[in-house]
């Protein structure tokens, strides 16, 4: 019973793990593809559609606008051209301001708030390289420092042992001459103790 219970939930885990990816490989897709070209001015549909005044102003708008997405998108980066997103933002917040009830609107402001964010992670992953180079400079700093206290600690052991080495030396030397002198005190006092008698 167990088994089959844990077989269900791993099999919904998978199952959700595929609708997440497919999903997010959409929503991807929809983000990546590129804005559909506009109808040539030789074409014969958009003739027929920019016969009257109030068509060949929606029409401009309309290329307008989508001309300003393709500049902002081109700003964007991509094979063979230059990533600039001040300019890329440029040409989207015009196209908000100059074309409000644009179709292509929502896509603008969604490129905007893209744009501020990829903005904001780059500052702050420069401010976390600066911290992360800080960082490092004061690890250097204090591995030197430590090698330095090391260094000066076994120094200060090899000297504390050389004068141990000759304390004992010393000690070792008062011992003997202790003992010739005590040799000598008896010597004196036999000898003199001979000379009384």
């Amino acid at each position: 019973m167990m088994k089959m219970y844990l077989g269900k939930k791993n099999c919904m885990r998978t199952f959700s793990c595929f609708v997440v990816t497919v999903g997010m490989a959409c929503f991807l897709g929809a983000c990546a593809s590129t804005v559909p070209p506009l109808p040539k001015n030789n074409d014969s549909d958009f003739k027929i559609l920019a016969t009257t005044p109030q068509a060949q102003t929606t029409s401009a708008k309309s290329r307008s606008a989508a001309d300003l997405i393709q500049e902002g998108l081109d700003n964007l980066g991509g094979p063979g051209k230059m990533l600039d997103y001040k300019k890329a933002r440029a040409a989207f917040e015009t196209l908000l301001r100059t074309y409000p009830n644009s179709r292509w609107r929502s896509l603008a402001e969604l490129l905007v708030r893209l744009v501020d964010n990829i903005q904001s992670y780059e500052e702050m992953a420069i401010f976390d390289q600066r911290v992360i180079s800080g960082l490092k400079a004061e690890r250097n700093k204090l591995l030197q420092e430590n090698d330095q206290l090391k260094k000066e600690a076994r120094l200060l052991a090899e000297k504390a042992q050389s004068e141990t080495a000759k304390l004992i030396q010393e000690n070792e030397q008062l011992k003997k001459d202790i003992e010739q002198l005590k040799k000598l005190d008896i010597e004196l006092d036999e000898r003199r103790d001979k000379m009384v008698r």
